[in-house]
């Protein structure tokens, strides 16, 4: 068991404050399931009890609750995962104390993205959640904006990832997503297909909306949240000066990882 999840298991003190400060009893066991399961997600009930030192019809109360907000999950075998709204909470601390406040003034230095409609965005799920906008002066037929979820498969900032995932790290987002979601197997195996043809070279993706997408992607340091930066293109333009554009897309991710790593660093 991870002395993170020990320690949080320990019973409170007799006058409900813990060596720490304030103990609610309730919420140091939704915290040591919570933190067993970040050290080890997939869990069976009694493994879980087990672990974080609690009887198991308690566990289940527990477990109970912080499925019932989404911040686990419990897949068809009866293991317990993180939910994914862990994985709201996780992007709007990590990109909203680092990448996130960096996003519009680093693409600013950029020349190429000049007058150029650039969105960033984060792995949640199965899905890419658009975190931040900038604005450019082409028009598209649609306007992107902060909040809305794209597919993994059909999205410019989703084949970023999946082309930029190595087969482990593609293993690893499959495992949160189907826990997340409770994805089948067939569903996972479509992800792995698709995320191959996009290995293949298939990089811009057309939108439904008649634009383009040039997109780039990068895990912000090992196990953690994965950042992708598009431009959106209107599809008439085709992709003129895209080298240049990919570039400077790289160049920004170069700066908001260094800026998630600088945060996440003891």
């Amino acid at each position: 068991m991870g002395t993170a999840a020990s320690a949080m298991a320990d019973p409170p003190a007799s006058n409900g404050r813990s060596g720490r400060g304030p103990s609610v009893p309730g919420v140091v066991r939704a915290a040591a399931i919570l933190t067993e399961l970040a050290r080890a997600d997939g869990q069976s009930l009694s493994d879980l009890a087990g672990h974080v030192r609690l009887p198991k019809s308690t566990a289940f109360d527990v477990c109970s609750g912080l499925a019932a907000h989404e911040l686990l999950t419990r897949d068809s075998d009866g293991r317990y995962h993180l939910g994914r709204h862990i994985e709201t909470l996780a992007s709007s601390w990590v990109d909203g104390t680092s990448a996130l406040q960096r996003f519009a003034r680093v693409c600013a230095t950029q020349d190429e993205l000049d007058g150029k409609t650039v969105t960033l965005h984060t792995l949640a799920g199965s899905s890419v959640l658009c975190l931040d906008v900038r604005l450019g002066t082409q028009p598209l037929p649609e306007t992107p904006r902060p909040g809305v979820r794209l597919g993994l498969t059909d999205s410019g900032p989703g084949a970023a990832i999946l082309t930029a995932a190595t087969d482990e790290e593609l293993d690893a987002l499959l495992r949160r997503a189907a826990g997340f979601e409770g994805l089948a197997t067939q569903e996972i195996a479509a992800i792995r297909a698709v995320g191959a043809q996009f290995r293949r070279g298939r990089r811009a993706v057309p939108s439904p909306d008649g634009t383009v997408a040039l997109a780039r992607a990068r895990a912000a340091g090992e196990g953690r949240s994965w950042l992708a930066v598009a431009v959106l293109l209107p599809a008439r333009n085709g992709s003129p000066g895209s080298e240049g554009v990919v570039a400077a897309i790289e160049r920004v991710l170069d700066a908001l990882v260094g800026a998630v790593g600088a945060t996440l660093a003891p």
